[in-house]
């Protein structure tokens, strides 16, 4: 009786989480949103297993007609009986990050997606779908154009493609099968540029390039015998697009850049002793196209790892792989926390992982000026060194410089750093 009980009072607490927004569902709303030749907003969504701050958003789910007088507003309540396999089939796309938007034209083709932030705010939802539907009727008029040319090896249907494709936001162009099929049936050796732009993304552009790398299926090429030059003709044929722009640009000119790494790489001689400045301007120069992107960012990171001139800047008392190159490499680490006062001080570096890591030349530097040198050799491979430390204005930057050279293939050396004053009652400097 008691367990009875139990699953009653379980099964009365999932009601209310169940108890969905009062809108048409996806398919209903389809066959409304054409006959009326309005955009379809589908919310989609779990209500059987909804947080509360899903649940808050329904009340404003339900007032997105008043706030959409253009667009019919319909949900996907997507229940838990639902096979995984089955989940896309009413929307037409995959989607991760429940609850989303999403926004078709008026006949069913997918233009858009709305994150999970925006879709949770009815208001901010509303304007960011009145901005995206102001470019529906020109989309659909190419799609159908498109559709209309598609007739296999017709460059205008691939162009035609592309102009609809433009419209959509970068993030979902993907998702928009139809078109990208009628680019790749169309025009399949990328004259137009339609492909580079459109169709290849990050990871179909490096197989592509590996394929040209290795020789083809069955090439096999390896080492100095890989085909460099096929592949940045491939690649530069991309970038000749001037249309090609933002971070699809910079998808292509890290696919160049890593043509050019391989190239480098596979020449004779050790890392340390080659000349990586035309690369590294390179990741630079796809930096400046957009520094905040996620190509932008991992370009800058790219050129400081490769860069001969540039040091490793460490901020915390903590080392690992963000820092480990193969090459010497000037480590600048940032200690004016630690400085309690003018004494005696030992800088260590207490590995947690210590993968063939060398460490030596450790001299200590106010506001970039050098101050004192460790006692031992510079050429010694050590994990320590004692400075005699003056006193230091306030504001002043104390830094421990030092040349490290991690001989680990996998760069996995990591550890502690502390700066300590010796002498009694001294505690550790590590956080």
């Amino acid at each position: 009786m008691k367990h009875i009980l139990i699953a009653m009072a379980l099964a009365c607490a999932v009601l209310p989480a169940g108890a969905a927004p009062k809108l048409p569902d996806i398919e209903q709303a389809r066959a409304t949103a054409k006959e009326a030749g309005k955009p379809l907003l589908a919310v989609w969504y779990f209500s059987e297993q909804a947080p509360d701050a899903v649940k808050k958003a329904y009340s404003g789910w339900e007032g997105l007609s008043s706030k959409l007088p253009g667009v019919v507003v319909s949900q996907y309540d997507e229940l838990p009986t639902i096979p995984a396999e089955k989940r896309a089939e009413k929307t037409g796309v995959h989607m991760y990050n429940l609850p989303c938007a999403l926004l078709y034209t008026p006949q069913g083709d997918f233009f858009a997606s709305v994150d999970r932030d925006t879709t949770l705010n009815a208001e901010k939802l509303a304007e960011q779908v009145k901005k995206l539907s102001a470019d529906i009727p020109k989309f659909a008029e190419f799609l159908k154009k498109a559709a209309e040319a598609d007739t296999g090896g017709n460059k205008s249907a691939a162009e035609l493609a592309g102009k609809a494709l433009a419209l959509m936001p970068q993030q979902d162009v993907h998702r928009q099968r139809r078109l990208v099929e009628i680019i790749n049936r169309n025009d399949p050796d990328d004259t137009t540029g339609m492909r580079a732009m459109y169709t290849i993304d990050h990871l179909g552009m490096y197989r592509q390039i590996n394929l040209i790398l290795n020789g083809g299926d069955q090439g096999g090429l390896s080492g100095q015998d890989r085909r460099f030059n096929e592949a940045l003709a491939y690649v530069d044929r991309a970038l000749a697009h001037k249309e090609l722009e933002g971070e699809r640009r910079q998808q292509w000119m890290a696919g160049r850049a890593y043509v050019m790494r391989e190239k480098l790489g596979s020449q004779p001689g050790d890392w340390a002793s080659k000349d990586y400045r035309p690369l590294v301007q390179y990741y630079r120069d796809i930096a400046k196209l957009d520094p905040k992107s996620q190509y932008g960012i991992g370009a800058a990171a790219y050129a400081d790892y490769w860069d001969k001139a540039t040091p490793c800047i460490i901020t915390s008392m903590f080392y690992d792989s963000r820092y480990a190159r193969r090459r010497p490499t000037a480590w600048h680490v940032d200690v004016t926390k630690s400085i309690k006062g003018a004494g005696t001080y030992e800088f260590k570096l207490v590995p947690t992982i210590d993968n063939a890591m060398e460490a030596r030349d450790f001299r200590l530097f106010i506001d970039g000026r050098e101050v004192a040198k460790s006692s031992e050799d510079p050429n010694a491979n050590v994990r320590s060194a004692t400075f005699k430390v003056p006193a230091v204005k306030k504001g002043a930057k104390v830094e421990v410089r030092l040349i490290n050279h991690c001989k680990d293939h996998w760069l996995a050396s990591s550890g502690f750093i502390e700066m300590n004053k010796v002498g009694a009652g001294s505690k550790s400097s590590r956080k």
